[in-house]
């Protein structure tokens, strides 16, 4: 069964932490924490929690692109350590996702392909996930065609969509 897989990432995590020294890892504490709570709202599942990274899959496609805007704007509308300003980068794909303890699923790459190419506010999504948006009851967002990537070193070049929100970058 197809599902929208959500990846998403603190966006210059590395250059955050550094600023931040020991306040980091209550960043990611609040992060993890912000993300579970708006996810009670979502049918979802979690897949995985990790440092500045989280992995979630939502049954439709457009209760991933909902959610995304959702931790985009809850995050990046909080009041971080010493003023600091936190963004995510986030990547949703529409696949298939075998959890596997012993690889990572070309899909799950695929995703993490999506969200690595995204800046801080930015939400990209596959054509996939975009194909499967049509005649889905969407709101307050446009799509737009981006560009064309390569998500991996093993896959074709992807049509790339980026999310329109107002508020956000």
């Amino acid at each position: 069964m197809s599902s929208a897989l959500l990846y998403a990432r603190i966006a210059d995590a590395d250059s955050l932490a550094s600023r931040l020294g020991v306040l980091y890892k209550s960043v990611l504490e609040d992060q993890h924490n912000i993300i579970q709570s708006l996810l009670i709202a979502y049918q979802c599942e979690v897949i995985e929690f990790k440092d500045d990274t989280s992995f979630i899959i939502f049954e439709k496609p457009e209760q991933a692109v909902r959610a995304a805007i959702d931790f985009e704007q809850f995050i990046c509308n909080k009041k971080w350590h010493n003023d600091e300003t936190i963004n995510l980068a986030i990547g949703i794909l529409w696949g298939l996702h075998q959890v596997s303890e012993a690889s990572v699923s070309d899909e799950l790459q695929l995703t993490m392909g999506l969200a690595a190419a995204a800046r801080g506010q930015q939400v990209l999504l596959s054509k996939s996930l975009v194909e499967n948006l049509k005649g889905k009851q969407v709101y307050d967002f446009k799509i737009h065609p981006l560009s064309n990537i390569q998500l991996d070193s093993k896959s074709e070049i992807t049509e790339v969509f980026e999310i329109e929100v107002p508020g956000l970058r």
